[in-house]
């Protein structure tokens, strides 16, 4: 690991040697610096298995030191005067989550317990935001489990106590603070109670909210800048084929500056009257801006980006933007709902006889450079990545459209897209596959034995061929095992009174089903979707005889790291896909 500071030309070579930890095998999350250590907290693990806990990394000695002894931290935040450490462990019990929100004295190491969650108000994912007075915290909670009914609590640590801060009355699913304050009672709030994600002002004595910003569209990110006028909010819009910035005055809402960014713009955190930025596309992989507001104004340049060498030794596609249409009614313009989707094809196409396509089950559409798809092209395969119904990005509704539905109208739109392929290129049924990890991974496998009626629709696709990474494959066991149970009650029903609606929809209830080859890929360290859920499903295909292969990736969790494991991963998927078509 490496460390430059970004008051020179930014150059890796430059970079101040700090460990050789190969973080490849650990996790390296959410990362904040420690000014009074001249260290960097983050979230991480020792065994690559995401079992989160915060760590300190010291940047004169390169010593990483464990600073909590939890089973999983959601998310922690130093005080502003360095002397605490604020943060909430989780305890997962099968199936159902608790919550404590602890402090650590940074100097001591005492940790006290100063708060536990309860069924009716639960302590979740989100930032923590300290008090200017050092005394209060605002924390994200969930009322009654529901991840549907997102507020923030306001606790004075003096005589701790959870309540909802906003308006229980408003459904939001996503609410969160950014950093810094506009005077002692305000702050400024992400929510999306609106319809999509917008930024307010919040008062923390009473919860009046005001908002700041009203688009059609969600925040793709959000960050605060202090300068001598005060605070000023960059927010970037999430729009599929490019990032509209602007810089806000946080008082009023005036907006100070406006560009249009191509790509996705990704903010980073803040120094005094200047932020960075990292652009991505599918056609770009990777470049490091910087945002500063000073007298003369608002200016966005380039710092850094990815050689062109290797820039164009890692694009093998022709990249489109597309829309599609699925079979329902958008219920906002009366029209056939579209799906939409970015469609990736190979510079060197194959012949219409030779060619292959990809569609991504979920986690598709985004305009972000992707080494898979790459890949595939590389490979002479074309790939759609659609953000099918309850993707991020669209809106709260669309992000809706899937609770209590998952593996169910999704699926549909997958189909569909797997019709466009089929009309746009010519392909034939068995000539189109699809693939995906976490979600995607239950979605591809929920694709390839998708049962012939759902919800009262009649829909079919012969998939060609599938490769599911890290999936989930019965529903009732992984809410079980899993560490985000509220997610599985939010996407599928309540395991405790739907079992049989949630075993239905389980790719593992019905895998005699499956006729294509698929290929299956899982960290034995996997904490999000554990590994058994792989294995047993890999037991159930071999039992019925179905085409599979099950490569099992000792020391990884949840995603693949390093280049020995990603060698070994597409050498196996291309080997499997290269048989498997010829037999």
């Amino acid at each position: 690991m490496k460390v430059q500071a970004l008051d020179r030309p930014f150059d890796p070579a430059l970079g101040q040697t700090v460990n050789q930890i190969d973080w490849n095998m650990r996790s390296f999350w959410s990362p904040q610096y420690d000014r009074a250590r001249h260290a960097i907290l983050f979230r991480g693990d020792e065994s690559n298995d995401e079992a989160f806990n915060i760590y300190s990394l010291s940047l004169d000695s390169g010593a990483v030191t464990r600073l909590t002894q939890a089973p999983y931290v959601n998310t922690a935040e130093l005080s502003p005067d360095g002397t605490r450490l604020a943060y909430v462990a989780r305890y997962s019990e099968g199936g159902r989550l608790r919550a404590e929100l602890r402090l650590r004295d940074m100097d001591s190491g005492e940790d006290r317990l100063m708060l536990a969650d309860s069924p009716e108000y639960r302590l979740t994912w989100g930032r923590l935001l300290w008090g200017g007075d050092n005394r209060h915290i605002l924390a994200p909670i969930n009322l009654n489990d529901d991840r549907n009914r997102a507020n923030l609590a306001w606790i004075d640590l003096d005589a701790p106590r959870l309540r909802p801060l906003l308006d229980t009355e408003r459904h939001r699913s996503t609410v969160g603070a950014l950093e810094g304050w506009l005077d002692n009672q305000t702050c400024l709030v992400v929510s999306n109670e609106s319809g999509y994600m917008q930024i307010g002002r919040c008062d923390v004595t009473d919860g009046r909210w005001m908002p700041l910003t009203d688009q059609p569209y969600d925040l793709r990110s959000a960050q605060t800048m202090k300068t001598e006028h005060g605070l000023l909010v960059a927010i970037v819009l999430d729009r599929p084929q490019d990032s509209p910035m602007r810089v806000v005055d946080s008082r009023t809402g005036e907006v100070l500056w406006e560009h249009t960014a191509e790509g996705s713009v990704y903010l980073l955190h803040s120094g005094e009257g200047t932020l960075y930025g990292a652009s991505t596309s599918l056609d770009e992989k990777w470049a490091l801006w910087r945002l500063t507001a000073g007298e003369v104004g608002v200016a966005w340049e380039k710092v850094a980006s990815v050689p062109a060498p290797i820039s164009a030794a890692t694009s093998h596609a022709q990249v489109e933007r597309i829309t599609y249409p699925t079979f329902d009614i958008n219920p906002k313009t009366n029209q056939m709902r579209e799906i939409q989707a970015f469609l990736l094809v190979p510079k060197n196409l194959p012949e219409v006889s030779e060619r292959r396509a990809f569609v991504q089950a979920f986690y598709g559409g985004a305009n972000t450079y992707n080494q898979n798809y790459q890949i595939l092209a590389q490979a002479g395969f074309i790939v759609l990545s659609p953000a099918v119904r309850g993707s991020f990005g669209f809106g709260r509704d669309f992000y809706a459209l899937i609770d209590k539905d998952l593996g169910g109208h999704e699926i549909i739109d997958l189909i569909y897209g797997a019709r466009f392929l089929q009309e746009r290129f010519g392909l034939k049924a068995e000539q189109i596959g699809v693939f995906g990890g976490s979600h995607g991974g239950y979605a591809t496998l929920r694709a390839l034995t998708f049962p012939e009626r759902v919800n009262g629709r009649a829909e079919h696709f012969d998939w060609g061929f599938g490769w599911a990474h890290a999936g989930f494959y019965n529903i009732m066991t992984f809410w079980r095992d899993c560490n985000i149970p509220d997610w599985v009650t939010q996407k599928a029903g309540d395991p405790m009174t739907e079992r049989d609606k949630l075993l239905d929809r389980s790719p593992l209830t019905h895998a005699e089903r499956l006729q294509a080859p698929v290929y299956l890929t899982h960290g034995d360290r996997d904490n999000r979707v554990p590994v058994n859920e792989s294995r047993v499903l890999a037991a159930r295909l071999e039992e019925l005889n179905k085409i599979f292969r099950y490569d099992e990736f000792a020391g990884h969790g949840h995603p693949l790291k390093g280049s020995a494991a990603q060698i070994r991963l597409w050498r196996g998927l291309l080997a499997f896909l290269e048989q498997t078509a010829t037999t």
